[in-house]
C-alpha cells in the first residue's frame, strides 16, 4: 500500500487530498475506510465534514487478503455511490483491475492491468504505469 500511497502523492501533490484508510461518507448508513481515496483538494483536508462521493475521484483497495469482498460487495457498494474509477491493487497476482463509468449500480467498464501496462487516472489525465504501484 505505501508504494501506490507514495505514487499518488508525488504525482498529484497539491491537485488533490489523498487519503489512506481514512473514512468516507457514502451515505447514511456506510462510512467505509478504504485503503487509499484521492479527493478533490480542499485547503482544510475536509476537517470540518466527511468526504462524500461527490468528493471522491478515485477509491483504491491493495487487496492482500479480502479480494473476494473486493471485488463484490465494496465494487457493488462504490458503483452505487457513483464513485468515478475504482482500482483494486491485486500484488500476488501482479496486476491492477480498473473500473469505471458507474451506472444504475454497476460499473460498465473494467480492464487489467500489468506491471508493463499503462493507463490513465482519468480525473487528471495522469498517466500510470503498473511498475508504478506493483512490486
Amino acid at each position: 500500500m505505501d508504494k501506490v500511497a507514495q505514487f499518488f502523492i508525488l504525482k498529484l501533490n497539491e491537485k488533490a487530498n489523498i487519503r489512506t484508510q481514512g473514512s468516507v461518507r457514502l451515505d447514511n448508513y456506510s462510512e467505509p475506510e478504504p485503503d487509499i481515496c484521492i479527493l478533490k483538494f480542499r485547503e482544510n483536508f475536509y476537517s470540518d465534514q466527511q468526504p462524500g462521493p461527490e468528493d471522491i475521484l478515485l477509491m483504491v483497495e491493495v487487496s492482500l487478503e479480502t479480494l473476494a469482498k473486493d471485488r463484490t460487495l465494496k465494487l457493488e457498494k462504490y458503483a452505487r455511490s457513483g464513485i468515478p474509477e475504482y482500482w483494486i491493487v491485486i500484488p500476488e497476482e501482479g496486476i491492477v483491475e480498473v473500473y469505471r463509468r458507474p451506472k444504475e449500480g454497476a460499473y460498465q467498464e473494467k480492464n487489467t492491468y500489468g506491471k508493463g501496462d499503462t493507463w490513465q487516472f482519468k480525473a487528471f489525465n495522469l498517466e500510470v504505469k503498473g511498475s508504478d504501484l506493483l512490486i
